[in-house]
C-alpha cells in the first residue's frame, strides 16, 4: 500500500488541497476514499495564475453532473473562490488543476475538492515534430460526461507507457473513431478540418474553441463520422486539449502525417492568441 507522501507525489502538487470549502494539507488527506468510488471532474489549467477558459469549463461540470443525474449544488463563484483559494495557498502560478465530485452523491451539497495534480506539457519539439500516437479499439459507455473511468485510464497509459507514444486514439468496433484517452482529435484533408460529430466524443473545451476560431476565420471545419480506414487519406492530423494545447500528430499507427501543414499553423497561432486574449482580460478585471 502507497503511503501518505507517496500518495501526494502521485495524485497532488503543492501542499494544500481545497475540500468542501476547507484548506487542507495534501498529506492530512485521505486519497484512497475518493478514487475508490466514480466522480464527475474538471482539469483546468491554470497559466500566470489564472484559471483558464474557466466560465466554459464549469458549464461542462454542470453538464457532467446532469447527465450523471446530480443536482449541481454550486455557484460558479464558489467554484472560483475555491481555485483562488488554491493557487493562492500553494504560491502556483500554472499547472493543472482537478476538480472532483462524488457521482454517487446525487442530492449532497458537500464534496467537492480541488488540488493541484502533476503534469506533462508538450516541449517546443514535439509542438515543432508532431507525436506519435497509436490505436485501441475501446468506447467510452458515456462519453459527453466527464465521469471517471479508471479501467480505460489504466488501459491507455499502460499502452502509452510500453509503445512510448503520447496518446492513444479511441475507435469503436465498427472501425469508427471517436477522440483520444484525453484528447480530441481534429483531421485536416486538403482545405478543410474534420472532426467525429459531438455525440460520440467528451467535448472538450479547447475543441469548443477550435471551433470558434475557425467560424470566425473563415476556416472550413465539418463534424463527419472517421473511419479507420481514412487515416491514409488525410494530410495532417493534431490533438487538442487542457494540457497538449493545439499539438500536431506526425504519426498514427503506420501512417505519417505533415507536421508543418499551414492550416494546421494557422489553428495553432490563432489558439495561442485566444489564451492570450482570456488572460488578459482576466488580469485587467
Amino acid at each position: 500500500m502507497l503511503k501518505n507522501n507517496d500518495l501526494q507525489s502521485k495524485h497532488f502538487r503543492g501542499d494544500f488541497l481545497v475540500s468542501n470549502g476547507a484548506l487542507i494539507k495534501c498529506s492530512n488527506f485521505e486519497f484512497e476514499k475518493l478514487s475508490k468510488q466514480p466522480f464527475v471532474y474538471e482539469v483546468i489549467r491554470v497559466i500566470s495564475s489564472v484559471p483558464l477558459f474557466l466560465e466554459d469549463h464549469f458549464e461542462r461540470f454542470e453538464r457532467s453532473m446532469r447527465i450523471a443525474a446530480i443536482s449541481n449544488p454550486f455557484l460558479f463563484s464558489e467554484i472560483n473562490a475555491t481555485l483562488q483559494l488554491l493557487i493562492n495557498s500553494n504560491s502556483i502560478e500554472n499547472g493543472n488543476i482537478k476538480i472532483v465530485y462524488p457521482a454517487l452523491s446525487k442530492t449532497s451539497t458537500s464534496g467537492l475538492t480541488a488540488f493541484f495534480i502533476p503534469h506533462k506539457y508538450p516541449d517546443s519539439e514535439q509542438y515543432r515534430k508532431g507525436v506519435e500516437i497509436v490505436t485501441l479499439i475501446q468506447s467510452r459507455p458515456n462519453p459527453n460526461a466527464k465521469i471517471s473511468n479508471p479501467d480505460l485510464r489504466k488501459q491507455a497509459d499502460e499502452i502509452i507507457a510500453n509503445r512510448n507514444v503520447f496518446e492513444v486514439l479511441l475507435i469503436e468496433e465498427s472501425g469508427i473513431i471517436t477522440e483520444c484517452s484525453r484528447a480530441n482529435i481534429f483531421f485536416i484533408k486538403q482545405d478543410q478540418i474534420i472532426t467525429s460529430p459531438e455525440s460520440l466524443i467528451l467535448k472538450g473545451i479547447t475543441r469548443e474553441y477550435i471551433f470558434k476560431i475557425c467560424n470566425q476565420n473563415g476556416i472550413s471545419l465539418k463534424e463527419k463520422i472517421i473511419h479507420q480506414s481514412n487515416l491514409q487519406h488525410v494530410n495532417a492530423t493534431f490533438i487538442t486539449g487542457t494540457s497538449p494545447k493545439v499539438l500536431p500528430v506526425c504519426k498514427i499507427d503506420e501512417y505519417s502525417y505533415t507536421t508543418d501543414n499551414p492550416l494546421l499553423l494557422k489553428v495553432m497561432e490563432l489558439y495561442n492568441k485566444e489564451i492570450d486574449k482570456y488572460i488578459s482580460k482576466k488580469k485587467a478585471q
